[in-house]
């Protein structure tokens, strides 16, 4: 039912954006799906372009198993020490707030016009906002299973592997989606308002070149691309999702 209602959707924006092609007339500003289409099809056997997504990707990756692994180790410790939890919660209430967007300028004085520095800024921005829900649900695991490690006399390290994090594996999952999907959008913003840092490479980049040169049908393409890619993601950590469920029951 899910999947009937996602192509649904889609064709019906497929065709707002057909009609609103035509009423708009005018191929600059908005050309229509077929010319996008082709366009992106075009683009597609362009090494150039593919280098693009590629790069973007790779950074995305990098900076997204940083923070997925931070969040787990600083998770851990803070199941086992109360002080470390007090300042992990502390200093989450002051930093998830803060956007990681407004650290660019800062980041690049400090540490300078390089790849580093975007992955600092993509780690910030995902860590932090995900980091205490990783937290609730490991606390909600316990609460639900302690008695039952205790009954089997399980140590704490068997408790965590053989227990705890199996029961919230859906949202561990679903952790991963969500800093997925905030690290893809802050990545693309990066690089249409800073660039790659000095790579000339990233899709955001790209888009940037196509609106500087007037190329409007490749910037929609490019765009196109960003969904895609999104959606494509989103959709797969669903279906883990669903499979986790599924275990997990």
């Amino acid at each position: 039912m899910q999947r009937y209602n996602k192509i649904v959707v889609t064709i019906s924006l497929l065709v707002i954006w057909w009609m609103c092609s035509i009423y708009v007339a005018n191929d600059f500003l908005v050309p229509p799906p077929d010319k996008t289409l082709f366009a992106l099809y075009k683009n597609l056997h362009n090494a150039h372009f593919i280098s693009a997504i590629l790069s973007s990707i790779y950074n995305l990756v990098v900076a997204w198993a940083i923070s997925m692994l931070l969040i787990l180790i600083l998770v851990f410790f803070s199941n086992i020490s109360n002080t470390v939890r007090d300042f992990i919660q502390g200093m989450g209430s002051i930093f998830s707030p803060m956007p990681s967007f407004a650290l660019m300028p800062i980041m690049l004085m400090v540490i300078g016009i390089n790849q580093t520095t975007m992955t600092a800024v993509l780690v910030f921005g995902m860590f932090w906002m995900n980091l205490s829900t990783m937290i609730h649900a490991l606390d909600t695991s316990k609460h639900t299973w302690y008695r039952h490690c205790n009954n089997l006399k399980l140590s704490l390290m068997e408790s965590y592997v053989k227990i705890y994090l199996p029961a919230m594996l859906v949202d561990i999952i679903s952790v991963c989606k969500n800093t997925w999907a905030l690290g893809w959008r802050s990545l693309l913003a990066i690089e249409i308002t800073f660039g790659n840092l000095g790579s000339g490479k990233g899709l955001g980049v790209t888009m940037v070149m196509d609106r500087t040169t007037f190329n409007s049908v490749d910037l929609w393409a490019s765009l196109l691309v960003v969904i895609i890619i999104g959606s494509t993601i989103l959709l797969f950590f669903d279906y883990l999702v669903e499979r986790a469920r599924k275990i997990v029951a």
